[in-house]
């Protein structure tokens, strides 16, 4: 079986396809998607979350031929052996194809990220605090719970927070949060970024 190059694995047209070509298309965009997977694996939260279920053991572990073969099928027919290949062929493509399925597509979605929020008045923003600023809003979104979550005016509050150095006094914090409506517990330390 000649080996395929990722270019042909992506474009190959999987319906009439042979059982062939689909190992071979598969093979190809496993072993891509497999080394992209481990390195995200070691990135940062979010990456990691989103390369676990692909990670041996995983939900959608990235099987080999010989694991795909091991699979429980008594009785199938080849045409549902190669339907069913088709089916994870076509699932690669689509995945391999997903900006979240690199380390570059996470740069370029958080490039484009930052300059949305700069274009929406946010300027203090950046490469260094996003992860920061993603946190926040999280947080704010779970405090204020079923009530309507005011986003514009809480990144509008980590953004002046940023801009003053990122300090700001969690008095001052949790007072602004009231007024906004959030229920606000004294009891948890929700600023400690």
């Amino acid at each position: 079986m000649a080996r395929m190059t990722l270019k042909g694995a992506r474009s190959l047209d999987t319906a009439g396809a042979s059982m062939q070509d689909l190992r071979s298309a598969y093979t190809a965009l496993r072993d891509v998607m497999q080394k992209r997977v481990s390195r995200l694996a070691e990135g940062t939260e979010a990456q990691s979350a989103y390369a676990r279920p692909y990670l041996p053991g995983g939900s959608k572990e990235l099987k080999t031929l010989g694991q795909l073969k091991e699979l429980p099928r008594q009785g199938w027919t080849q045409e549902q052996l190669r339907r069913e290949m088709e089916m994870r062929v076509k699932e690669l493509q689509i995945l391999e194809q997903s900006p979240r399925a690199s380390l570059a597509g996470w740069k370029e979605i958080e490039k484009r990220t930052i300059d949305s929020l700069h274009k929406a008045g946010f300027k203090n923003i950046n490469r260094k605090n996003i992860k920061q600023f993603g946190n926040f809003m999280e947080k704010m979104r779970g405090m204020f719970g079923s009530k309507f979550f005011p986003s514009d005016e809480v990144a509008e509050l980590f953004d002046t927070a940023a801009g003053e150095g990122g300090q700001m006094d969690e008095t001052e914090l949790l007072g602004i949060l009231e007024d906004l409506g959030a229920d606000v517990d004294d009891g948890v330390d929700l600023f400690a970024w």
